[in-house]
């Protein structure tokens, strides 16, 4: 299991990393066509894979982020990668920073086999309503 959790750390490690550096190849390659990040806000978000790219580049920034109590467990073709994320952020300018439940899905991709994130649920240890306001103003689908 150690062997798991270390290789679902880098993982996400390599993920978080592309979005602090703004680096959508980097991202397309670890996500999932079908990827869906979701906020727990309340009401709760989601940004699919199209917005979430848009929005890197635009107003979801990322300053720097920490993992800590993680842990990664399979299930079926999928491993659940789950943990307590530190994490410095903004929407639209708004700071965000704080602590936060990270759950993610990562499956086997298709053709080349290589895992891909399928989903991300990031709830925020803290309540307010200005925070699903500004990750629904990122969706491209609105």
């Amino acid at each position: 299991m150690a062997d798991l959790d270390a290789e679902f750390d880098l993982r996400s490690n390599r993920l978080m990393a592309a979005w602090l550096h703004r680096d959508a190849a980097e991202l397309k390659a670890c996500m999932a066509r079908d990827c869906l990040f979701l906020f727990g806000s309340t009401p709760p978000v989601m940004l699919d894979r199209p917005s979430f790219i848009a929005a890197i580049e635009r107003d979801l920034v990322c300053r720097g982020f920490r993992f800590r109590e993680r842990s990664a467990l399979p299930h079926g073709g999928c491993v659940w990668f789950t943990g307590h994320l530190e994490l410095e952020w903004s929407v639209a300018g708004t700071d965000w920073s704080g602590h936060f439940l990270l759950t993610d899905l990562w499956r086997k991709s298709g053709l080349r086999r290589r895992w891909q994130l399928a989903e991300r649920t990031m709830a925020p240890l803290m309540g307010d309503a200005g925070f699903a306001g500004a990750i629904r103003a990122l969706q491209l689908w609105r």
